[in-house]
């Protein structure tokens, strides 16, 4: 297949899977802390408690900004030449000529996906990304449409 054979594929969009017990275990440890903040009677810091309680929940609030900024951006495009991976500020370009092979996983380590069931895409020389497509099979058939020469891990 021609280099540019793939080129007429419309751009496809795959959202991540989401994990309801990942999302609550970050918000639940979020607001534990925002609970224990305000239920102490002094600070060690020498801070009056209220200036303690208003940095926990400053610090609260931003991390529900960024796990909300997080779920609405993450997602993984395919377009004419590449897979995209975008992830609230953080974007990867990968061609489709430097993937190796995909297969499934449920590796926890930190990655732009909202879930751990994952897939680990190998590209280049020793480079990979975990991501977390909520149709997998769909995301699977997408890739390897412009990747032929992928290689599917089970």
């Amino acid at each position: 297949m021609p280099p540019d054979a793939h080129s007429s594929l419309p751009e496809e969009v795959f959202r991540s899977k989401v994990d309801l017990w990942l999302v609550l275990l970050v918000f639940g440890g979020t607001l534990g802390g925002l609970a224990v903040a305000m239920s102490s009677p002094s600070s060690r810091a020498g801070l009056p408690r209220a200036a303690g309680v208003g940095i926990m929940a400053v610090t609260t609030a931003l991390l529900v900004l960024l796990g909300v900024w997080t779920y609405r951006t993450t997602a993984y495009v395919l377009d004419d030449d590449a897979m995209y991976v975008r992830c609230a500020g953080l974007n990867w370009h990968i061609a489709y000529r430097d993937i190796k092979s995909v297969r499934a996983t449920h590796n926890p380590l930190s990655a732009p996906a909202l879930s751990v069931d994952r897939l680990e895409i190998r590209y280049g020389k020793y480079a990979w990304v975990l991501i977390s497509p909520k149709d997998r099979a769909a995301f699977i058939a997408a890739l390897k449409r412009r990747a032929p020469e992928l290689e599917v891990k089970a």
